[in-house]
């Protein structure tokens, strides 16, 4: 059999963590459980909720057919949400984020884009 990769040798190897990123279109009530109760424990230890009133709602209830969840997870469980939702003539976004996520790492793959300004 011929290969391309004869004489190349791998050895096993671990990933110590990983975020998950996870988009949905119209969140069923199963997919919008954690997300909620990410926001009702976030509510609870900053005393205000992170969301607007049209995006909580949106979200504990379903919302209107379009809205977008975006959840980025960790092995502790869900870290982050964006919710994007219909508004008017346009959309609205808000982004909640763990208060011990905010000031984080960020790893970008090759292929994404570098958002950090040219020098002068």
């Amino acid at each position: 059999m011929n290969s391309s990769l004869r004489g190349v040798t791998a050895r096993a190897t671990t990933v110590d963590w990983m975020r998950q990123v996870e988009v949905t279109l119209s969140p069923g009530s199963e997919r919008r459980q954690p997300l909620v109760a990410l926001v009702e424990r976030l509510a609870e230890e900053a005393r205000s909720r992170p969301l607007s009133d049209h995006l909580w709602l949106d979200l504990k209830d379903g919302g209107a057919a379009g809205s977008i969840s975006v959840s980025v997870a960790d092995p502790t469980g869900i870290i982050a949400l964006a919710q994007i939702a219909h508004a008017n003539d346009g959309s609205v976004l808000e982004v909640v984020v763990e208060d011990s996520q905010r000031f984080g790492s960020v790893h970008a793959s090759p292929n994404s884009h570098d958002a950090t300004p040219p020098t002068p």
